[in-house]
């Protein structure tokens, strides 16, 4: 019997439908997700996570996934399932629930080798996993590998991610590019423009161009929309449906309720009432 360690026991793509939503009740691996191309909304223990072309995230074990495509350029998805802590007897397959096989299995854990929490990063820092996690995904959706394989595979994602996770904890955010988030976060509903966030950073507006596309992969103004849209979220979530829609847009900073809805439902495939509904029903 091989020793115990990490192994791949699923990998592939997925492309959806427009607007195809997926519920995942409890995942019992350590996934790799990325977003090959396209929109949607993927919400990882009710948090929603950004999830782009050439962006990625280790999640953590045993979490609950929602995902909801976009009814425009719906995404396609990238997953790869690793155990940190294999034993006994392989078989490809990640539980996705209780009632699936293997699910609560002691030969089946989490390791603290790995980097704990959801980790996020994206393909242009790490060249190599990109082309590993691909890799993988192609040869599982060609058929399933023998036991051997699996396991190498396992080693060589996990050495991987090890690295992705170091990469990303040393990396600190320059003084301006925090200033200009610690100001987004704080008044997400002004009227912000290049030059105001600049200001506020403390920089010129070419510098602070510069410190986004290095460290946060975006534009200043496509992060401030980012972040609305997350806010726009949270708040659809936690507020009473007294609450309307229009109350919320403008707490976001998009008080045309029409380009609200119509920017909310580009990122997300539905519009915000109906977004709304879904969270109610998980």
């Amino acid at each position: 019997m091989p020793n115990p360690g990490p192994c791949v026991v699923w990998a592939n793509h997925h492309q959806f439908v427009p607007g195809e939503a997926i519920r995942v009740d409890r995942l019992e691996s350590r996934m790799l997700l990325w977003c090959r191309h396209g929109f949607g909304s993927v919400i990882v223990d009710g948090s929603q996570i950004a999830l782009e072309p050439s962006s990625a995230a280790l999640l953590p074990w045993g979490v609950r996934i929602f995902y909801q495509a976009a009814r425009i350029s719906p995404f396609e998805l990238g997953g790869v399932h690793l155990i940190p802590h294999c034993s006994g007897a392989w078989q490809p397959g990640a539980a996705h629930g209780p009632e699936d096989e293997g699910a609560g299995s002691p030969l089946r854990a989490d390791a603290p080798g790995l980097p704990q929490g959801l980790v996020q990063a994206t393909w242009e820092a790490h060249p190599s996993l990109h082309h590993l996690a691909e890799h993988v995904a192609v040869r599982w959706m060609r058929s399933p590998p023998d036991e051997v394989t699996a396991r190498n595979q396992g080693f060589l994602l996990a050495a991987e991610l090890s690295e992705m996770h170091s990469r990303a904890s040393d990396e600190v955010l320059p003084r301006e590019l925090s200033r200009m988030l610690a100001a987004m976060r704080a008044r997400i509903d002004r009227d912000w423009t290049l030059d105001t966030l600049a200001a506020a950073a403390g920089c010129s507006p070419a510098w602070l161009t510069r410190l986004s596309a290095r460290h946060l992969r975006r534009s200043p103004r496509r992060h401030l929309a980012l972040l609305r849209l997350e806010r726009a979220c949270d708040l659809l979530r936690a507020s009473p449906t007294n609450v309307t829609v229009a109350a919320v847009g403008l707490a976001v900073g998009l008080p045309d309720q029409a380009r609200f809805a119509k920017v909310f439902r580009f990122a997300y495939g539905v519009s915000p009432s109906a977004w709304r509904r879904l969270q109610t029903r998980m």
